[in-house]
């Protein structure tokens, strides 16, 4: 069992809950961390995103020594902040928060993860995800991503 990480008013933040922080039996705070921690960019994908070089690469400082050679957490979902409201730029947004999630696939949390995006009225994109557990559970969450913010759709 997870300590929670959920969505309050607009911010990732812990929850108490009878004075101890409150238990996620969900994929909830693995779902959160995997799509809103900056996964670290190589100075290709800075240019090839248009951003400059010389910009920060960002990325989670754990990455440096991890517990699986080459295993990094969370997305690359941040590229996409400046990026126009299409349906290529959609694909990516929904790609990149695929990627974030293989590391439940390679380590057996989930049997499988599927992401659906969609643009909403005001041009924030809305993802949808449903990943299943090998036990049959599935989780499912519908977020609402703009350039780092996120909401329950």
């Amino acid at each position: 069992m997870d300590v929670g990480l959920f969505v309050v008013d607009g911010e990732i933040t812990p929850v108490i809950e009878d004075g101890d922080l409150k238990e996620d039996r969900t994929l909830e705070t693995s779902t959160l961390i995997s799509l809103f921690t900056d996964q670290r960019v190589t100075e290709e994908e800075l240019e090839n995103n248009g951003l400059d070089k010389d910009e920060k690469k960002r990325g989670y400082w754990g990455d440096l020594y991890p517990d699986v050679q080459g295993d990094k957490i969370g997305s690359k979902l941040w590229l996409s902040d400046r990026a126009k409201t299409t349906p290529e730029a959609l694909a990516s947004i929904e790609t990149r928060a695929a990627e974030a999630f293989q590391w439940m696939l390679d380590d057996g949390v989930a049997s499988s993860v599927t992401v659906e995006g969609e643009y909403d009225e005001l041009n924030r994109s809305v993802l949808d995800i449903k990943t299943s557990r090998p036990d049959g559970n599935e989780d499912r969450y519908s977020l609402i991503w703009d350039e780092q913010e996120i909401k329950r759709a």
